[in-house]
């Protein structure tokens, strides 16, 4: 796919040696201030770094009030102060090559996705931040910003729910880095249309209602497990629930966006179409996918489309291996289920525009 700087953080990474010392840290510091809103236009000067430090020090951004005069801000640097300023709780990431368990923060923002390791698995901690990668890196705190308080509201499948991630999924995933309040009822091996032993996603959906949740914005996935036990089915002509086939896919993810609407009128959602999965025959996959697509568009409800809009091919071996759930009886990844890294690189900067573009 291809994305702008200033549309994700996914950047891969030049040595310390090729990159460009533009950006030190007292800039680094006063920008990312300002654009969190903790600090206002004109409160801080550029090139007062005595000041810029004991401010972010005062703010919790940084440990050590003494100034850094012109030190160039390396990603190490830049990922404590994020994940500070975020205050976002500890995470780790498996086969990071270049970086141990004492470097807490460059794991926990590699986790959320502002850095994502390059094809040796290495994050380069000192290499210098580029011009790119500020730009990217000030655009989530943007969002963080807007997005902070915001209640998010989820259904679907082991996908949303974070199977391969140890239940943490896309959902809790958005919410963590982005300071919003998440509910999520999603289940694994959930299916859209009726299928007895499995969870159907507009039960989920009546069950959040009946809750009394009030969300400003509602995440949902299906159709992967649809494919492999329920057929196609039909997109009606009309938007009567009466005329729905629910023990069919299309009617079930229909009469799920029918609740949406009944339940919440006015409250954005975004459908979730996820990765090639090799999980079936891939005109199976590309029927299912496209009938998905249809429905989204009948309802208004924009696609963040994984499948089209990322090179997430889990038919792929070393994009299966990298980026999904580790089989223990295969032996390599299941191809459905995003670990950590998966959900980083591929599934958090497509929701997180989508998300832009709907609240605001």
């Amino acid at each position: 796919a291809d994305h702008t700087a200033a549309d994700s953080a996914v950047i891969q990474p030049e040595t310390a040696a090729d990159a460009e010392e533009t950006y030190d840290r007292s800039d680094w510091l006063r920008d990312m201030m300002f654009r969190l809103g903790l600090t206002q236009a004109g409160e801080l000067s550029c090139g007062d770094d005595t000041a810029i430090f004991r401010a972010a020090y005062e703010k919790g951004v940084v440990d050590d009030p003494a100034p850094c005069p012109g030190t160039a801000l390396t990603r190490a640097f830049a990922a404590d102060t994020v994940v500070r300023a975020l205050d976002l709780s500890a995470r780790r990431v498996s086969g990071v090559a270049d970086l141990s368990g004492a470097d807490t923060a460059m794991m926990t923002a590699a986790y959320y996705g502002f850095f994502i390791p390059d094809d040796s698995g290495r994050v380069y901690p000192d290499a210098v931040v580029t011009d790119d990668e500020s730009t990217a890196l000030l655009t989530e705190l943007g969002r963080f910003r807007r997005f902070r308080g915001k209640r998010l509201l989820s259904f679907g499948d082991s996908i949303m729910y974070g199977l391969g991630n140890s239940g943490e999924g896309l959902a809790d995933m958005i919410g963590q880095k982005y300071g919003m309040t998440v509910s999520d009822y999603s289940v694994s091996g959930a299916v859209f249309g009726v299928y007895r032993g499995r969870s159907h996603i507009p039960d989920q959906i009546a069950s959040a209602a009946w809750y009394g949740e009030q969300p400003d914005l509602i995440l949902i996935n299906g159709a992967a497990n649809d494919m492999r036990v329920l057929g196609l089915g039909q997109i009606s002509d009309d938007y009567d629930p009466a005329s729905f086939n629910t023990s069919l896919y299309a009617g079930g993810m229909e009469y799920a966006f029918w609740l949406l609407r009944l339940y919440w009128p006015g409250v954005p959602v975004l459908y979730i179409r996820a990765h090639d999965m090799d999980c079936c025959d891939d005109q199976t996959e590309r029927l299912f996918g496209s009938c998905a697509l249809q429905i989204a568009e009948k309802w208004s409800v924009p696609c963040v489309n994984i499948f089209d809009g990322t090179d997430f091919n889990a038919a792929d071996p070393t994009l299966r291996d990298r980026y999904t759930q580790y089989h223990p009886k295969k032996k390599h990844g299941d191809s459905v289920h995003p670990n950590a890294m998966g959900y980083a690189r591929y599934y958090l900067p497509l929701t997180a525009q989508s998300i832009d573009k709907v609240l605001y």
